[in-house]
């Protein structure tokens, strides 16, 4: 049978960790989880978790939009493949829940002739993009080419200098977009292209090892300094990967109508959520009454009338 592990990243809500946790583990069979957790930032009681929750013991202090978490995903990415290597990992949060069957799952997996599922958008290094659209839409959008060139090639430079006309001496910056003056700062050419995408990927064994025998510290320099860099190393690096096969979408359902972060998840999304191509969702809140929907859509939850589904996908709701 496939096996099925998982990258875990968290900082917070022990309760919220454990009912996800102890999920994964009912209905992927007490899978291998490696998780990540900011320890800095909230205490947790590990004795409370299943034992297949392995936690990365040189945990790294993370931050929203920052290097570490890049790091921090590597670091349980290499926990996760230390033993007991899965067939395939997905890369989740504490605040995601799966909304697909573990069947249902493993068979799309099993027939699936790609080595990752991820968005991908190139970065054309070699020309400044467009800025005539309109913002909105995300990474397939026309605007996004502009908003990644400048993310991710385009370059800041300080003026200490820079006297504001309203705010009085203030620092400034100067942002560089000519791809002439850029080409000797970063690391892309022909043979080696720029990618972003949403953080959120599922990847099987061939593409995990081939991240963790690559030598990434030049890449991880280049993009500590780039904002935000886990939406762009790790499609950038599988995205180069000479004979892997990337599946241009995400296996997650997240609402993107709330700013610079997704919106909460409710029982209005229910249907929604059961009807995507998605494995998982996110963001879900703590104790969300929607959470007990998909357990019972689940079959781990004794619920009365669980949710069926409408969707194309052939998964039986479970039992009364």
């Amino acid at each position: 049978m496939l096996s099925i592990g998982f990258v875990l990243l968290t900082h917070g809500n022990e309760s919220q960790m454990l009912r996800l946790t102890e999920t994964l583990s009912r209905i992927f069979q007490n899978p291998r989880i490696a998780c990540h957790h900011d320890f800095s930032q909230s205490s947790l009681n590990k004795n409370l978790f299943p034992p297949n929750i392995h936690f990365v013991k040189d945990y790294a202090k993370t931050k929203w939009g920052s290097i570490s978490l890049v790091d921090a995903t590597l670091r349980a990415l290499r926990l996760l493949y230390a033993e007991d290597a899965p067939d395939w990992f997905y890369l989740i949060s504490g605040s995601d829940y799966p909304i697909k069957s573990a069947e249902l799952i493993r068979s799309e997996l099993e027939r699936t002739t790609c080595d990752a599922f991820m968005t991908q958008k190139r970065i054309d290094h070699r020309k400044i993009p467009d800025k005539s659209q309109e913002a909105g839409g995300g990474f397939d959008h026309p605007w996004y080419d502009h908003l990644g060139y400048q993310r991710y090639i385009g370059r800041s430079l300080p003026i200490p200098s820079w006297r504001h006309p309203h705010r009085g001496p203030a620092a400034g910056h100067i942002r560089i977009l000519n791809p002439s003056i850029l080409k000797p700062f970063h690391p892309f050419d022909e043979a080696f292209s720029c990618f972003s995408g949403d953080q959120w990927f599922a990847a099987n064994a061939r593409a995990a090892e081939y991240i963790l025998r690559q030598e990434l510290k030049p890449l991880l320099r280049y993009f500590k300094g780039r904002f935000p860099p886990d939406e762009a190393f790790f499609r950038t690096v599988l995205g180069n990967a000479p004979g892997l096969r990337i599946c241009p979408e995400i296996k997650h359902y997240i609402q993107w109508d709330s700013g610079n972060h997704p919106r909460m998840i409710g029982l209005q999304d229910l249907q929604l959520l059961l009807d995507s191509k998605a494995h998982f969702a996110r963001k879900f809140a703590a104790g969300s009454p929607v959470l007990d929907a998909l357990d019972a859509y689940l079959g781990i939850s004794e619920l009365s009338d669980p949710p069926i589904s409408n969707s194309r996908h052939t998964e039986p709701a479970p039992p009364k």
